[in-house]
């Protein structure tokens, strides 16, 4: 064999070698390698009710969390009436503390944005940003609920009307989850039994 020809055979065993060693490397990066930067694609869609989960993908156990948050936002979604699903058109988890401007909250067109560390600790705030989603559909739908809100007098637990019909859906979803709530603090006080009427008529909680 001339030296020409063993020149080529060891260019072509380099060139194998790079590029083996180049999909190899992209292999790793692709599935072993941290990305906490990109929003991984979307991970899973629940038939049932139609709720998408994105997740940021930051570590390898990955798909422990995502089922984790599928089954939380699962057993979540089972408790609002089935009419009004379509006011969250998404649920996005994020792994980082804070969730944009906020560690929760809910975009105009209904889309709830959670931290994964208030899921995991403080849940019911999932029904917090349901009430919000709710009531913006609501008002796209120019209904006449925060008229009706506006005209009963008490039962404030917050200042900003949005933030207090918030506030009453989830102290109503803790109630139904047999949890402490406001309605067990008052129970005879007339605005708040009128609020919560007014949450069960406009479908923001089960009316039984």
């Amino acid at each position: 064999m001339n030296t020409e020809k063993v020149g080529n055979v060891v260019l072509l065993i380099a060139v194998h070698v790079f590029v083996l060693g180049w999909f190899g490397l992209l292999y790793w990066a692709m599935t072993g390698a941290p990305n906490i930067n990109g929003v991984a694609s979307i991970a899973s869609d629940d038939n049932q009710n139609g709720i998408w989960l994105v997740n940021v993908s930051d570590s390898s156990n990955q798909q422990a969390r995502l089922n984790f948050i599928d089954y939380r936002v699962e057993k979540m979604m089972d408790r609002i009436p089935w009419s009004v699903r379509n006011a969250v058109p998404s649920v996005e988890i994020f792994d980082f503390y804070s969730c944009d401007s906020s560690n929760c909250h809910t975009h105009p067109d209904g889309r709830i944005c959670m931290s994964m560390s208030v899921m995991k600790s403080n849940p019911e705030v999932f029904y917090h940003e349901f009430g919000h989603a709710r009531h913006l559909q609501l008002n796209r739908e120019n209904s006449n609920f925060e008229a009706r809100w506006r005209d009963i007098q008490g039962g404030v637990l917050h200042e900003d009307l949005h933030q207090d019909v918030a506030q009453h859906v989830m102290h109503a979803y803790k109630r139904l989850l047999s949890q402490s709530s406001v309605y067990d603090s008052f129970p005879y006080e007339p605005a708040y039994q009128q609020k919560l009427q007014l949450l069960k008529e406009y479908n923001f909680i089960p009316r039984y």
